[in-house]
């Protein structure tokens, strides 16, 4: 387990060295969700901070509370809304709604997940919209709580806008508590791309 995760935290900061012209952050999350009781329904919270320009300026911070039905076993829909700021007092409030499709076959892992992305500048006082098509593989190793995955994300609306590509992998500390670490390569229709490393925690309550 030891090496894995060595093996894994050395592979995605080499992959975070930007190129030249690419910018290069970090962003760090805790999500917390909670089941009400014995029903389909969920509420949760995701508080999230992000950091660019080589890891050393703030990019944004949002919080994100959320709620959602899980319709069956290897699906589920979910709404959520986003109070984000950046740095000189730009505020951005963002809704999203989508759908979550996952299966699973021994080790191997599928889940696509469709969203569709109000979002309001409110000092700008620019609307946009999204949708956001999102598509993860994942393999279980066995013996080990290690889930390495590799993952695709497209923002489209009238035409491509930008992609995020993932590599990464979840550790499962007990039932309740994960970790996750991934790369990210953040490619955009208009600007250099990004190279990005993730760290959070998922927590069950």
């Amino acid at each position: 387990m030891k090496r894995w995760l060595l093996c894994t935290f050395t592979a995605l900061l080499l992959a975070a060295a930007p190129a030249r012209g690419d910018d290069a952050g970090m962003w760090n999350f805790l999500q917390a969700t909670c089941h009400l009781g014995s029903s389909p329904f969920y509420v949760g919270l995701r508080a999230e901070y992000r950091s660019c320009q080589q890891f050393v300026a703030t990019d944004l911070w949002y919080l994100r509370p959320l709620a959602g039905w899980r319709i069956a076993p290897w699906l589920k829909w979910e709404v959520m809304a986003d109070y984000m700021r950046k740095p000189g007092a730009v505020q951005i409030y963002q809704a999203m709604t989508g759908l979550t499709f996952a299966h699973r076959a021994g080790p191997l892992g599928v889940t696509l997940r469709e969203r569709y992305l109000y979002s309001r500048n409110e000092t700008a006082g620019t609307v946009r919209h999204n949708l956001r098509s999102y598509l993860k593989a994942s393999y279980a190793l066995a013996n080990s709580r290690l889930t390495p995955y590799l993952a695709v994300e497209l923002f489209t609306w009238t035409g491509w806008e930008k992609t995020r590509h993932y590599a990464g992998a979840s550790l499962k500390l007990d039932e309740r508590c994960s970790l996750e670490m991934y790369y990210l390569y953040h490619t955009f229709v208009s600007r250099p791309a990004s190279h990005l490393l993730g760290l959070g925690c998922n927590l069950t309550l």
